[in-house]
């Protein structure tokens, strides 16, 4: 049998035949080969793609950190256009690109003692100074003899993850360390955490209140309708604000500002909620002292001014819906001046307290008893059936004024004379109402005090007296009746002259000397206010600048400016001219003003107080506390001392919320960089207490009462020219 195989062995062939099949096998291995090799290549080419697009950086290196191999993610992770320029510039740039020193030895170093690095973090900067954060797995390579020639790694950027890091740090700092009060609760409402403040401001510790409801916090004051409306506004707006009365881990209650905000995942789902709150106890106690302040008369605690209308304007409009009467009483205490001039304004303060104490003890609960000022008391008495209720009540207030007052070693009986006008029959208005109740009370004071007197239209021949008098204050400006009185001011701790306040008076020519209650409310009514005014500043710069001549350059010469002059809007100019005609150094003159003329119009009083101090001129609030003030507005005021009232003086030894206003005021004036003096100081006990709490500028009684400009320069200027 024979084979079709060339080479078997059963077959002898020739050379050419062995030539050919030789060559048939040579042309079957060359095939082979090359496709052995094509795919080789194909392979290679497979892996550089793999390798030069890998999202993370792969590279080699030696070990004096140069980089032999490197892929794009390797440039673009080190801030370069190309793989190539890595490799290129790297002997250049050195290990400033890969890293810096401490880091290069790092890796050195563990790759040495280990073989390889795992998840080594560390920052390095890009070609432009940019900084990045990268994360790298390296090994060692090693030769054929074992020998360590270089090493391989695969960097990763992680500057995002490393940023998200960063920023999760920084929220639980400002989580744990926030001075608001922060709790998460899950859906439920169960407490999952709560930082440091919720700690300092409630009492409890994180794990006594970890897996409960914010109502361990609750005080039993909000009802459930609160709570109810709470979670209606916090589904339909995804947020609620609000002011909470709770309970602290002592019992303690306190207020807080509350907002409560839903936390949503992707989907839209709620997952958590988020409160932050703040302890406003002491703003609120503040609010509630400014409210005092602002409604009720500090010395006698009952309504002031503001008050008395706003009460009489709610009741004229229920007498006016209900087709009902309404009347006001205007009370004027007889000889009550005496008593201020002859004892002291702290013993009439005393005798104000106690009738009003009376007042309050023989009127009924609906009705309102004000002080409006000085010896002035109205009281408002509503649902009037007949003029015998109404002088059953103006009995009541009369006869309980008729028992004698006892005042530390002394008794004062006084009387009031009263006037009376009824809503609607004599006014259509709350303020005609309280005018034609003034008139009356003039009229029953006329008849020799102690009198009772309705509202009259004869009652108009009062006022045609009001207009005599009007008269004759137009005359006396033209006459130049008026005066100037000065009280000296002194540093309370080196006991040196630092200020005079002047201090307007009439020396009518029948009525003899006038104090500034007499007439200056008319003044203002009629307009004159203006021209006495810019008298009593004239004049006081001009004694102003003689006493700087004398030697007392350092005197400052305070003027008080009535809410007209205020407003005309000319104050500017005025003052401007009087220290040009005076020659004062604007520096050297303090205009005074009440806070509740600065806040009648803020933004006009600000632009004029501003004008003011760009003269030159310093300017203090009078009378600070007894007013309504805006501390939002106070800050921007341009004003440099405070003044504090003499109501918070007098009793300063004995009252501790005089003294607690007092330390307020002085803090208050500190922290805003404002100098601070107090009036109606009488006694060495109040003077000391100043000065314990702070404040260390005074005037008062026991200094010197106001006195005349020949006085004060012999009993102040000329002792300090001789001795100077």
């Amino acid at each position: 049998m024979s084979s079709d195989n060339p080479l078997s062995p059963s077959r002898t062939l020739s050379s050419e035949e062995l030539i050919e099949v030789l060559q048939e096998e040579l042309q079957e291995t060359n095939q082979g080969l090359l496709a052995l090799a094509l795919e080789l290549e194909n392979a290679r080419d497979h892996y550089q793609g793999i390798f030069d697009n890998a999202f993370d950086g792969i590279y080699q290196a030696t070990l004096d950190g140069s980089y032999t191999m490197v892929n794009h993610s390797v440039a673009r992770i080190l801030g370069l256009e190309s793989s190539r320029m890595v490799v290129e510039e790297i002997n250049n740039i050195g290990r400033d690109v890969y890293g810096d020193e401490a880091r290069y030895n790092f890796l050195l170093k563990e790759l040495q003692v280990h073989g390889f690095v795992l998840d080594f973090k560390s920052r390095i900067e890009q070609r432009d100074g940019s900084p990045r954060w990268i994360s790298e797995n390296v090994r060692l390579l090693t030769d054929e003899a074992g020998n360590p020639s270089g090493f391989q790694g695969v960097m990763r950027d992680i500057t995002g993850e490393r940023e998200a890091e960063d920023q999760l740090r920084l929220m639980s700092k400002v989580f744990q360390h926030g001075i608001e009060g922060i709790l998460i609760t899950d859906t439920q409402n169960r407490i999952l955490q709560v930082n440091h403040a919720f700690t300092y401001i409630t009492g409890y510790q994180p794990e006594e209140v970890l897996g409960k409801t914010p109502a361990i916090l609750s005080a039993g004051y909000h009802e459930s309708d609160f709570y109810t409306e709470m979670w209606k506004t916090i589904a339909s707006k995804g947020y609620w604000q609000g002011e909470v009365l709770d309970r602290r881990k002592s019992g303690e209650l306190y207020t807080e500002a509350l907002t409560i905000t839903e936390v949503r995942n992707s989907d839209g789902e709620v997952t958590n909620y988020i409160g932050i709150f703040t302890d406003i106890s002491d703003r609120k106690a503040t609010e509630l002292q400014m409210h005092r302040l602002a409604y009720y008369d500090l010395l006698t605690d009952l309504p002031n001014r503001r008050m008395f209308h706003d009460r009489m304007e709610q009741e004229l409009h229920r007498a006016r819906r209900e087709n009902r009467s309404c009347g006001v009483i205007f009370i004027d205490l007889d000889n009550f001046k005496f008593i201020n001039d002859s004892y002291g304004h702290r013993t009439g303060d005393d005798v104000l307290k106690v009738v009003a104490e009376r007042f309050q003890e023989v009127l009924r609960e609906s009705d309102t008893v004000a002080r409006l000022g000085g010896d002035e008391f109205t009281v408002l008495v509503p649902d009037i059936t007949s003029l015998r209720s109404l002088d059953i009540t103006t009995g009541r207030l009369s006869d309980c004024l008729k028992s004698p007052i006892s005042v530390g070693e002394h008794e004062f009986v006084i009387g009031a004379s009263i006037g009376l006008s009824v809503f609607p029959d004599d006014a259509e208005d709350g303020e005609t109402l309280l005018k034609n109740a003034d008139a009356a009370m003039y009229r029953a004071k006329s008849q020799g005090r102690g009198n009772i007197e309705y509202f009259t239209p004869e009652l108009n021949i009062h006022a045609r007296e009001r207009v005599e008098f009007e008269m004759s204050l137009r005359y006396a400006i033209e006459r130049t009746e008026f005066i100037v009185h000065y009280q000296p001011q002194f540093d309370l701790q080196s006991g040196e002259l630092i200020g005079a306040e002047a201090l307007v008076r009439w020396n009518h020519p029948v009525n003899g000397l006038l104090y500034p209650d007499r007439f200056i409310a008319i003044a203002e009514e009629s307009g004159l206010i203006d021209r006495i005014g810019n008298w009593v500043l004239e004049e006081s710069c001009r004694q102003g600048r003689e006493w700087h001549d004398q030697g007392m350059e350092h005197l400052m010469v305070g003027v008080n400016i009535s809410p007209r002059q205020f407003a005309t809007g000319d104050l500017l100019n005025t003052v401007r001219d009087a220290l040009r005609r005076s020659g004062l150094q604007p520096q050297n003159l303090e205009l005074e003003i009440t806070e509740s003329v600065m806040m009648e119009n803020p933004v006009q009083a600000t632009e004029v107080l501003c004008q003011l101090r760009e003269l030159g001129v310093c300017v203090s609030i009078d009378d600070f506390g007894t007013g309504f003030s805006s501390l939002s507005y106070l800050k921007r005021l341009p004003v440099t001392r405070l003044k504090i009232d003499r109501q918070f003086v007098c009793e300063l030894n004995t009252d501790h919320e005089d003294r607690a206003i007092v330390a307020s005021v002085v803090d208050l004036a500190r922290h805003l960089g404002l100098g601070v003096i107090a009036e109606g100081v009488e006694t060495e006990e109040q003077s000391d207490l100043l000065q314990q709490l702070g404040c260390f500028e005074a005037q008062g009684y026991l200094f010197s009462k106001p006195i005349t400009s020949r006085e004060f320069g012999e009993r102040f200027i000329d002792s300090h020219s001789e001795t100077a």
